[in-house]
């Protein structure tokens, strides 16, 4: 028998068994994890009969902990005010973000008539994510920890990305539907 079981303090499917694979066979096995709106990993151990036990570290980007929502500028201003001060964060960034390059690291929507203002939210608590790109990049959250790392982590990923060469902003990556894994979202309260 092989098994799984979360060991971390994170909400998570339970533990489950699969029975013995032979060479060759491959099985799936949905497992759903909650990461609280947080940097945390997820450990699990994977048991083998009659052997030992090794541990699986699973994590998530932070770019990866937010769904897309949809939103007109006028709403993203109005949010924008509110989410100031310890809830903001920047850092520069050195050229324009196109919305392809930004979707490979955060899942955010494009604010209607807007190029730079991306909208999300928290996949946990719902809470409000907003991001401005330009040469300077804020990123917005009443989660002040999430918002945080969340810049760092696009501020990271961008300092590799521009040593390649930028997306056109007419790359076909960029006409996609915006509203990515989320269909109409409404705001939270």
């Amino acid at each position: 028998m092989l098994g799984f079981q979360c060991i971390e303090g994170i909400r998570t499917s339970d533990a489950f068994d699969l029975e013995p694979l032979t060479p060759g066979q491959e099985k799936l096995k949905w497992i759903h994890i909650d990461f609280g709106d947080g940097k945390r990993s997820s450990v699990w151990n994977l048991k083998y009969e009659g052997s030992q036990e090794v541990s699986l570290v699973i994590d998530a980007r932070m770019g990866e902990q937010i769904e897309p929502i949809c939103m007109n500028t006028e709403e993203f201003t109005k949010e924008a005010k509110h989410l100031s001060g310890m809830n903001e964060h920047t850092a520069v960034l050195g050229r324009k973000v196109y919305p392809a390059e930004l979707y490979k690291i955060a899942n955010c929507n494009n604010v209607t008539d807007s190029e730079d203002d991306y909208c999300a939210q928290t996949l946990s608590k719902k809470q409000l994510v907003l991001i401005s790109v330009g040469n300077e990049l804020t990123v917005r959250c009443e989660n002040y920890m999430l918002a945080s790392f969340l810049c760092k982590e696009i501020e990271s990923f961008f300092a590799r990305e521009f040593s390649r060469e930028p997306l056109a902003p007419n790359d076909e990556i960029s006409q996609i539907s915006h509203c990515r894994k989320t269909t109409e979202a409404s705001l939270p309260q």
